[in-house]
């Protein structure tokens, strides 16, 4: 990361913007319970410390420039991740790693912001659009306007959006926005929700089920 941003300055003569966007997660999904270690470590490694990687290099750039930064949060930054846990976990962590920055930002004249993406049609979610026992969990879990997936044309829009204005929370698309302003009533409720659901319970089991077969007979 070091040299990509030597490398820009010495092309562009300087450095404004770093979007600190890449993210993988555990496919198939598991729970704890059920998880390979060092995959679950790795989606850590990738989704929150390599944030703070891509970050940190550029951050004399961005304050000279006075400049921004954005991290690509998710839904799952204050969601249930039932499931995706290591997504989740370090999805929370970067937003709280984004708003601090934010505050430490401002007396430079930089910002930082925190990009909250709904579904989005990529790579990373074809596994709960394809996963038979995911997908009907997902669907069991998000229903109605919450199970909806966007274009990834609806991030660019609002990741454009934010940047235009500097804004410290960037939703894509808009009505997320709803959602988080709501999420010291809608996480309890979930949670309740999950704690008692006896359909999610079922699909859980049989999820850890099938990993653990699948790992037996992959050694």
């Amino acid at each position: 990361m070091a040299a990509a941003v030597a490398a820009t300055v010495a092309e562009f003569g300087r450095l404004d913007v770093v979007w600190a966007n890449a993210g993988i997660a555990n496919d198939p999904a598991v729970s704890l319970l059920t998880a390979e270690l060092t995959s679950y470590e790795r989606v850590i490694q990738v989704d929150l410390l390599g944030v703070v990687r891509t970050i940190k290099p550029a951050l004399d750039q961005v304050v000279q420039n006075k400049g921004q930064v954005v991290v690509t949060g998710s839904g799952y930054s204050f969601l249930n991740a039932v499931l995706n846990s290591a997504y989740g976990a370090s999805k929370a962590g970067v937003e709280m790693l984004a708003r601090s920055l934010r505050a430490e930002l401002v007396s430079h004249g930089a910002s930082a912001s925190v990009l909250y993406p709904s579904w989005t049609k990529t790579a990373i979610t074809h596994s709960t659009q394809d996963d038979e026992l995911i997908n009907r969990l997902f669907t069991h879990a998000f229903r109605g306007p919450l199970g909806t997936f966007s274009e990834p044309e609806v991030v660019a829009d609002g990741l454009v959006r934010g940047l235009e204005t500097r804004a410290p929370r960037i939703f894509a698309p808009r009505w997320w926005t709803a959602v988080s302003v709501l999420r010291g009533i809608v996480n309890p409720l979930t949670d309740s929700v999950l704690d008692r659901d006896r359909t999610t319970h079922d699909l859980i089991r049989q999820l850890e089920q099938q990993r653990i077969t699948s790992h037996a007979r992959s050694t």
